[in-house]
């Protein structure tokens, strides 16, 4: 066992325990070179390496006890190792999401695996795997993913990297209705520089949303009344790290004006109960 592996100091003094829904590794031998080309193309500022190991050290400043990788494939090629390895990572202090891609050759096959692995959905992002969410080849994913359990986190909303946007509120309304078995979660609290949009459109979907980055925008009683537009039971706590300062999004999440029962609903309640964490 590392010194990581046990509940943080930090969480267990404040009280509350807290799961950040979406993060981001590589493997050690590719993290700097990974993270020095996203940061050479979006300019933003990394809060860790990149690593589990840097992210176990984020958890442990933040007062996080757990956090849920997300992993992308960008090539179908991909899927099935970013999921070994996605796997090998688990602990009690990490759980994660698996890849998969529209372009895979079977993905019947790789969600059941993903499942037996224990990795608890998939990650999708429209524009980096470049498709449409609802790419006819999606379908029996989406359904899949609805008979195993699993959770569909979305990228949703603008992307700094490109100028196309596909994951947007309509798609998702549209696709939470014709999917009702399955669990959607979209990121950036249904679409990143959309909100307005989302909370028009997505307000009476059966979706969830989390928090990454709308808590940098939004003032406290701006991301108090975002929350509660959608209701405190629908919202995830997420940092999208290494990209956020995951202390500063907590913090933002704790001091909105939220009612305790809210804010534990979104920083470990709604999120455990996905999980299957007691």
């Amino acid at each position: 066992m590392t010194e990581h592996e046990g509940s943080p100091v930090q969480g267990a003094a404040a009280g509350l325990r807290v799961i950040d829904f979406h993060t981001h590794v590589f493997p050690e031998n590719v993290a700097a070179r990974a993270l020095a080309g996203m940061i050479d193309r979006t300019h933003m500022r990394a809060f860790y390496d990149g690593t589990v190991e840097g992210l176990l050290g984020e958890m442990d400043r933040a007062g996080i006890d757990v956090s849920v990788l997300a992993p992308v494939a960008t090539r179908p090629s991909q899927v099935a190792s970013i999921n070994d390895w996605t796997a090998e990572r688990l602990s009690p202090r990490i759980r994660a999401l698996g890849a998969m891609h529209p372009a895979f050759d079977d993905p019947v096959r790789e969600l059941e695996r993903i499942a037996a692995l224990g990795l608890s959905g998939i990650k999708l992002h429209p524009e980096f795997q470049a498709f449409h969410p609802e790419d006819e080849r999606m379908g029996r994913v989406y359904e899949t993913c609805g008979r195993l359990g699993l959770t569909v986190l979305f990228h949703a909303g603008e992307d700094p990297n490109f100028e196309t946007v596909s994951g947007e509120p309509e798609v998702f309304a549209r696709l939470a209705e014709r999917h009702p078995d399955t669990t959607f979660v979209l990121a950036h609290m249904g679409g990143y520089r959309m909100w307005d949009e989302a909370v028009r459109l997505l307000v009476d979907a059966p979706v969830y949303l989390d928090t990454s980055h709308a808590t940098e925008v939004f003032a406290p009683s701006e991301l108090r009344d975002l929350i509660r537009a959608y209701g405190a039971e629908r919202v995830l706590f997420a940092s999208d790290g290494p990209w956020t300062d995951a202390a500063a999004a907590l913090a933002a999440v704790r001091s909105c004006g939220l009612k305790p029962s809210e804010i534990e609903r979104v920083v470990w309640g709604n999120a455990a109960s996905l999980l299957g964490i007691a």
